[in-house]
């Protein structure tokens, strides 16, 4: 869910995102349609070579088919000779039967075979208890306890196919021992009355079969087998008697994984004879199957690599070519409106995107021209109305007046009104003094304590005040009148609105080069998200845009923002005024002024009676 918000959100905010995103789609039609054509055609050459490998097995098993059959017949033709079971049924001494063996051997070896697939053909005198085998001659074998022997009796002259399993039991008579060779069994003269049977076997060698398929095996890694009705292998290039493999159903080839062959894929086809129900199992590799499919694959994969990336080289020369000429204006719209007036963007285009943008910095630099027209005349008109409000005032007379009152509350015994009226007199000396632009930070404290202990005797001692002044930031000049707003939003915006008990604290310390002076209360503090739009405000005040609001003129937070103003306009951008608050728990606001400006009163652009009427304009 995330990464579907997070790819939606790049998709809408990003031209480069979308371009990317646009290109890599168009080509996808095209990979669909060659992966497709890929895997049909991977089908198509399985299923030709499906078809081609059954035509070829079918024609091996045919071969295999016609052999057998015509050893069938060859050994019909001995079981019914009648020269060979009138030898055998014989009614002799042992003597004489052994001389009819002799000439039953002598009759094998002249037989005429007609076939050279076979290796040996024997018979089995039950009379004599002997194999009469025309490669070896006789033996003696006890045939009576043999299951071969039984099943061939019981089977009434028909052919049996023996196909020798398991481990060899070590008895060289018997020529079912032999696990290299599978045997054809019938019954001999079973047309013929007789006391005792006989039985006529033709051994044919394993490997006799195997190289009549030998044609099939094209590869190492190819996999014959010859099956057998009971689904038991006959012979296999792999020498195991085990078929690791499913027989495939209706003919239908398929592709197995082999772990025993490293690992690979096999393609398995099989295929049965309708007339000895004999199958055949062929594996072969895949990969050597589909080996000109395999390239065609890698080269689809080649071009569709080659294809997202020119989609992608195309989509960042796309981007480049125009997107990236709206980002830079974007970016030079940004800084204009966070107050840079002297952005300038560099370019050297020459089409609409070049005309554009050499429009856009004629239009910022009109912009910072007219911002400083009007600032100037703001500047001269806060000058000319300060200078004509102290023309008005004759401070000696206020000071005379003032003590006349003081003098009168003496008199009166009204001490709350005297202290209040001697404070209020002694705040309008050190206001009113001409002559100096700055006081010593000694001065500026005992100046808010005229003023705090006024707002005391106003809210008879709502709240407590204290003063920590590190010893080296006494004698320090600061700006007057600066820390005077910040006490008085203390007091009428924090301590006022909470119950008695608030206290007020200003500390002064030099810290990395700064003078920092804190204002902290603890009164009703400010709403989180008041705090983070005051917070917002004082960040864009800056020395070259900051205008001093007019008398009349309301806003937000307009105080503290005429003090930020003014601190920037006296000590630069390097100043700064920090408000952090808790609401309920209290506000502090942090002034810092660099060591260095504080010796640099000459660039002031605003006298003392300009300061000082901004700051009665933000009261």
């Amino acid at each position: 869910m995330k990464r579907s918000r997070s790819f939606f959100s790049h998709f809408r905010k990003s031209i480069q995102f979308r371009l990317t995103f646009f290109f890599l789609l168009s080509i996808v039609p095209l990979t669909l349609v060659s992966l497709y054509a890929v895997a049909q055609c991977k089908q198509i050459v399985l299923k030709q070579a499906g078809e081609r490998t059954r035509a070829a097995m079918l024609s091996s098993l045919g071969n295999i088919d016609q052999i057998m059959a015509n050893l069938n017949q060859f050994s019909l033709s001995i079981a019914n000779n009648t020269y060979m079971n009138d030898l055998l049924n014989k009614d002799e001494s042992e003597t004489n039967m052994i001389i009819s063996a002799s000439q039953l051997w002598d009759y094998l070896r002249q037989y005429t075979i007609g076939s050279d697939y076979l290796s040996d053909v024997w018979i089995l005198h039950s009379n004599l208890n002997m194999i009469i085998s025309r490669e070896t001659g006789g033996s003696r074998i006890d045939y009576e306890a043999k299951d071969w022997y039984k099943q061939a009796i019981l089977g009434g002259g028909t052919s049996l196919m023996y196909n020798p399993d398991g481990i060899a039991s070590g008895d060289e008579s018997d020529p079912l021992d032999n696990r290299d060779a599978i045997l054809l069994l019938r019954e001999m003269g079973f047309n013929y009355g007789r006391q005792h049977s006989h039985v006529v076997g033709i051994t044919v060698e394993r490997d006799t079969l195997l190289q009549l398929c030998q044609g099939l095996i094209t590869t190492p890694e190819t996999k014959f087998f010859l099956i057998a009705p009971d689904n038991k292998v006959i012979v296999s290039n792999t020498g195991s008697r085990t078929l690791p493999f499913q027989i495939p159903h209706n003919n239908e080839s398929y592709i197995q994984h082999y772990e025993s062959s490293g690992r690979q894929d096999l393609f398995v086809t099989s295929v049965i004879s309708p007339k000895s129900g004999w199958s055949m199992l062929l594996a072969q590799p895949e990969r050597i199957i589909n080996q000109e499919s395999i390239k065609l694959q890698r080269f689809i994969y080649v071009l569709i690599l080659l294809s997202v990336l020119l989609a992608l080289f195309i989509s960042v020369i796309v981007y480049t070519g125009i997107s990236a000429p709206v980002s830079t204006l974007l970016k030079g719209i940004y800084q204009l409106r966070n107050g840079r007036l002297d952005v300038h963007l560099k370019h050297n285009r020459v089409d609409e995107f070049g005309v554009l943008t050499e429009s856009f910095n004629q239009m910022a630099a009109q912009q910072k021209q007219y911002i400083q027209d009007i600032y100037e005349q703001q500047v001269e008109k806060t000058r000319t109305e300060l200078k004509f409000l102290q023309s008005q005032i004759n401070p000696h007379f206020l000071y005379n007046t003032l003590d006349s009152i003081y003098s009168s509350a003496i008199n009166y015994d009204a001490e709350e009104i005297s202290e209040m009226v001697l404070n209020l007199s002694k705040f309008f000396r050190l206001s009113l003094t001409k002559g100096k632009d700055t006081s010593t930070l000694d001065e500026t404290i005992e100046h808010l304590g005229y003023y705090i202990r006024i707002q005391q005797l106003r809210f008879a001692d709502h709240f407590t005040w204290e003063c920590r002044i590190d010893e080296p930031c006494g004698t320090l000049p600061i700006l007057k009148l600066l820390l005077q707003p910040i006490v008085e939003n203390a007091i009428h915006h924090g301590l006022e609105k909470t119950p008695a008990g608030g206290a007020l604290m200003l500390e002064a310390a030099i810290r990395q080069d700064m003078l920092c002076v804190a204002v902290r209360d603890t009164g009703a503090g400010i709403p989180s998200d008041r705090l983070l739009q005051l917070q917002a405000e004082l960040a864009r005040i800056r020395s070259s845009v900051f205008m001093l609001q007019a008398d009349g003129q309301s806003g937000e937070f307009f105080g503290l923002k005429n003090v930020c103003s003014r601190l920037k306009l006296y000590y630069g951008d390097q100043a700064e005024l920090r408000v952090d608050s808790k609401e309920g728990q209290g506000t502090e606001v942090i002034v810092r002024i660099p060591l260095g400006a504080l010796n640099m009163q000459d660039n002031i652009p605003l006298k003392e009676e300009e300061a000082d009427e901004a700051a009665r304009r933000r009261g």
